[in-house]
This record gives structure tokens, sequence and C-alpha cells, in this order.
């Protein structure tokens, strides 16, 4: 049935339209040429735990992958090298994610059945062993990247800059030490840590999970595009303290929450082993499913910069995009997009909740296919149930800037194909009324909530 849906998308798209339903129906004839390197990016963020276990609403599933590759080797007559990547969290189990998810399997099929080059590679340079709860046991070093990594800054094109011109921006990420992360972000200076195999690919095939984000509100083929960067301490999440103070870790000054960002910043760098503790302290205290319902665990919840006032973490991911589509190894920063793109959003289980690490499965049945990444994301959004222009990554991303990310200047000229015709953007009555992440709830959903419809 999944098979049958990527076919759908992609005869919405009107591929090869003359020859659908035909043995002669190529529909990436004009986009994967032979000697193509096709770069394949799912979501595999990481592997369910507890409540995630089975639900298939944490990571891209292989049955979405396995058309888009047979379709690239149809294209290039098998002549073409074909890889499938990511960066998932450092306490990843990789393994754990291609066994649950059909990658191991999949990519074992077409190099020994069909005889052709598919590799599966776990692009992170080290790993961290963890416990179930996440308690960090040791540090692992690993082959990462064949091709090795590229430092590419920014400068003061980056959407972190004016943060900077403002008061200093204490600049974090959760499990990181803060001085590796401002080291790398500062005035002038903003630099991210990419996989050379993503840069070096002809063909960039973005898959991402659809879920809800405590950071960014939802994530989809846009956030997706932070796996391809292969230190996490070099991505600002968030910026320490509250809104009052310079942050947007939180909304409203805490003294509780004060001390415990000011206790993590310093453990992170110094102690790690006591802050491993303190997080498993932390994590038993945290509220129930139930409770995480209730209006009294909103704020516990914005730790992190967890919640809709966070004004950093869009900034990194429309950073990483600009880098994907605009960077050349060669020349720098260029005008044009240096590769050639597709993504294709896995929505069959979306992600609602405590997104992306802990969401709980909504049965959506969706696929969306598009050219771009925010037209992918903003079509995304409406039909997960949420307001477009109430999410920060994607309201900015219609900006225009030195590094265009949307192919249109509104939504409103975005039209939708789905298998009930042709309908405007903001015609599109599909919802799936995902329900957003704790610090989320009441600020993006849409004001009218459809009846749940999965004509898409």
């Amino acid at each position: 049935r999944v098979y049958e849906g990527v076919r759908e998308v992609l005869r919405l798209l009107e591929l090869d339209a003359e020859n659908f339903d035909t043995p002669r129906w190529n529909p990436f004839q004009e986009f994967v040429r032979p000697g193509d390197t096709v770069f394949i990016k799912p979501n595999l963020v990481l592997h369910e735990v507890r409540e995630t276990l089975g639900t298939n609403c944490v990571y891209t599933h292989a049955s979405v992958i396995r058309p888009l590759i047979d379709y690239c080797l149809l294209a290039a007559n098998n002549d073409v090298r074909i890889i499938v990547g990511d960066v998932p969290l450092q306490s990843a189990d990789f393994d754990a994610i291609v066994a649950a998810n059909g990658l191991r399997d999949l990519v074992g099929y077409f190099l020994e059945e069909r005889k052709v080059d598919v590799q599966l590679l776990d692009l992170r340079p080290f790993r961290q062993r963890a416990t179930e709860e996440f308690f960090f046991e040791e540090t692992i070093e690993q082959a990462g990247d064949p091709k090795g990594y590229s430092s590419i800054d920014l400068g003061e094109r980056s959407w972190l800059q004016p943060l900077c011109e403002e008061k200093s921006p204490r600049f974090a990420v959760t499990d990181y030490e803060n001085g590796e992360t401002s080291a790398h972000h500062r005035p002038g200076v903003h630099e991210y840590f990419i996989c050379r195999t993503a840069l070096d690919a002809d063909v960039f095939i973005n898959v991402p999970k659809l879920k809800t984000h405590e950071k960014a509100g939802m994530t989809g083929a846009l956030k997706n595009i932070v796996g391809i960067n292969a230190q996490k301490s070099w991505l600002p999440h968030y910026r320490r303290g509250s809104v009052a103070f310079g942050g947007d870790e939180w909304a409203r000054p805490s003294i509780r929450k004060w001390a415990y960002s000011r206790a993590r910043s310093v453990l992170q760098g110094r102690n790690r082993r006591l802050w491993d503790a303190s997080r498993w302290i932390w994590h038993r205290m945290r509220p129930s499913k139930e409770l995480e319902q209730s209006q009294a665990a909103e704020t516990f919840f914005e730790l992190g910069g967890a919640w809709h006032g966070n004004d950093t973490v869009w900034r990194m991911v429309l950073d990483l995009n600009s880098a994907l589509f605009f960077y050349d190894r060669e020349l720098g920063f260029v005008d044009k997009p240096r590769r050639r793109y597709f993504c294709l959003a896995d929505g069959i289980v979306m992600g609602e909740g405590r997104g992306p690490l802990f969401p709980r499965p909504n049965q959506a049945g969706c696929l969306i296919g598009a050219w771009n990444p925010v037209v992918c994301d903003t079509v995304g959004a409406r039909v997960m149930g949420f307001d477009w222009e109430k999410i920060p990554l994607l309201r900015n991303a219609y900006e225009d800037t030195p590094f265009a990310l949307a192919p249109v200047s509104s939504p409103e000229d975005i039209v939708v194909a789905t298998r009930n015709g042709l309908a405007p953007f903001s015609e599109l009555d599909i919802d799936c009324a995902c329900a957003p992440a704790p610090g989320w709830r009441g600020a993006i959903e849409l004001e009218r909530r459809h009846e749940v419809s999965h004509a898409g």
C-alpha cells in the first residue's frame, strides 16, 4: 500500500504523465541521470524506546524509501550510486533503528538480490553508548563519513547573525558544552560541520518523518537537514535564560529553571558523570503521560527552548538548508541551487505530542511529495492541523534573502494535487488533527479544526 501511495504521489506530480500505468513509465527520467550519486536522507534521529516502541512514529520507514530507490535505478539504468545516510543523535542505537524500520533488510536486498550499489551509512564520527534512561556510559569513535566533513561558515549571511547584534546570545544545545557552541557561533562567524557525502551528491532526496517538534513546532523536510551536520555541539538550539534576560529557553523568569540551566551549562563540560546523574533524576521527575496533557505541566517542558517562543532553532535550520542548496565545495556559496532535490514526507504514521523523540502515533496515512522543502512543510503543517504563519521556521522561510529557499513568495501561490483534484493551498481541507508539543499547545493550531480526512 505504501508503494502504491508513492506511485500516486509521483503521478500527481505529473512525472512522465504520458507513460503512466505502462511498462514505459519512468518518473525520475529527467531527475536522475546515469553516473549520478544519489544521497537519500531519512530521519533516523533515535531508536524507539519505552512508550514509542512499535509505534513507527519516530523515524522514516523503509517502505517509503524502497520505491524511490527503484525509480532512481530505473532512470539511470542501474548506472547510479545510491547512499542512504543520516547523523542520528549521538546516543541513538543505529543498528536498532535500521533493523526495526526495515532499512537493513532493504539495503541487503538491493546488494544481494539486485546486485546494485546501495550503501547504508551512519555518518556520525562518534557515538555515545547510553542506558535506556539516556545515562551516557562511554564515547565510541567510529568511521563516520568516508568522504570526511566540511566546516562551512555562513558569516554575516547567517540567520543567527541578528541575534549577535543584540546582547550576548548565549547559544546552547542540550547535552553539549555551551562553550563549544559559542565558539562556532559569534558575531560574523556561524560555522557548521557538514557531511561531504551529502555535499558531493548530484541528487539529494529528503525523506523526513512528519512529526511535532518541541523546539521548532514541527519537523519535516526543513528540520530533517539537521541530520547532515555531524557535530551536534555546533548547532544552536536556544539561548540560555528567559526572554526577559535576553534568552529564549523559557518564557518567564524562574529561579528553579535558571538553577537547573546553570548547573547544566557547568556540569556538561566539567563533570559529565555528575551531569548524567542529574539528568536521570530530572527524567524521574518528568510528568506522566496523563499529566503531560495538563496546563500545569506546560511550563515544565519549556526547558531547553522547548516552547513556541524559541527564536533560535529555526534560524539554525534555515542556515543548514541554505548550505545544502547553495554551497559548492570548490566555489563556496553560489547564486543557484547546487544539487537536484526532491522530498517525500513520511506521514503514514505521524508523530504528535512530545516530538521529535517521544511522540505518540497519529495514523494519518499521508505522503507529501514536493521539489522544495518549504512547500512540502507548509502543506505538511496544514495537513497536521497547524497554521504555517504561527511556526517561525515556515513564516521566515518565505523572506527574501540572499539564500531564497522558497520558490514562491507566499503559500497562496502553492497548488496542491490530491486524489480529489487540484486545490489552492488556501482551500486545502485536510486536517489530521495532530496534538502539538506541550510547549506549543494553543499557539499553532488552525483556528478552525476540520473533520479528519485522508484524501491526500
